[in-house]
């Protein structure tokens, strides 16, 4: 590829992942329904033509913008569910939203807001975030049916949707309430009373999973047993 093309196409890139990141950061402060071609173009620096060149119309931004943090949050979110047992998971996604709270608020807030603007945005925005929405439920799901069994699979899928409603309940909250107030929001506080509550509707609704296993104790031989065991080991190695 000659070098002026190379120069081109670099260029191209780079405009496109800023035009990105400019409306990911307005669509987390304002909202889709603010974020406008002409406030895109005032903090991107550019001219509509350049949106339009690059994504279409306002709305191939925004798409691109959506598909973009709930890739990158679904990646996260399912990296957090691979703990060994149901505790290691929830301090795994407790982590994983005080860390985007305090470090990466964009992603969340994005997907956050969005979710919150379904009547504004259009087809395919609503639907990827409904998406979005299904996929974590399903995984949390999914996950915490790892670890927790009722008398049947019905009994088993209900109960560990409960569960992951309530996360998500949670999270959803959590996130929200540091919006409106980080300094008064005691994000750790609320991820621990999340982890307290979605494992006391486990016990509730699981309680044969929380059982402690019973421990049979082994069984001394009589010296007679001891001495036909070892004539029976004897003849089959023999």
């Amino acid at each position: 590829m000659p070098a002026k093309t190379q120069r081109k196409t670099a260029a191209a890139a780079h405009m496109k992942e800023h035009l990105l990141e400019t409306a990911s950061r307005i669509m987390a402060e304002r909202g889709y329904t603010a974020t406008t071609i002409e406030v895109l173009c005032k903090e991107a620096n550019v001219v509509p033509p350049t949106i339009y060149w690059h994504y279409g119309n306002k709305e191939g931004l925004l798409l691109a913008v959506v598909e973009r943090a709930g890739l990158q949050w679904g990646a996260e979110f399912q990296a957090a569910l691979h703990g060994k047992t149901i505790e290691e998971v929830l301090l795994a996604i407790s982590a994983l939203i005080a860390r985007s709270i305090r470090n990466d608020p964009v992603i969340p807030r994005v997907l956050l807001r969005l979710g919150m603007e379904r009547r504004e945005a259009n087809q395919p925005q609503a639907e990827f975030i409904k998406y979005m929405r299904d996929y974590g439920r399903f995984s949390l799901t999914a996950t915490f049916g790892k670890f927790l069994r009722g008398t049947n699979p019905d009994e088993t899928r209900i109960g560990c949707t409960k569960l992951a409603d309530t996360v998500l309940s949670f999270m959803d909250g959590t996130f929200i309430a540091y919006g409106a107030d980080p300094k008064g929001t005691n994000v750790e506080g609320q991820l621990a009373l999340m982890r307290e509550c979605v494992l006391s509707l486990a016990k509730s609704l699981f309680p044969a999973s929380f059982a402690p296993a019973l421990v049979v104790p082994e069984k001394k031989l009589a010296p007679s047993d001891k001495k036909g065991r070892a004539r029976a080991a004897k003849q089959a190695a023999a």
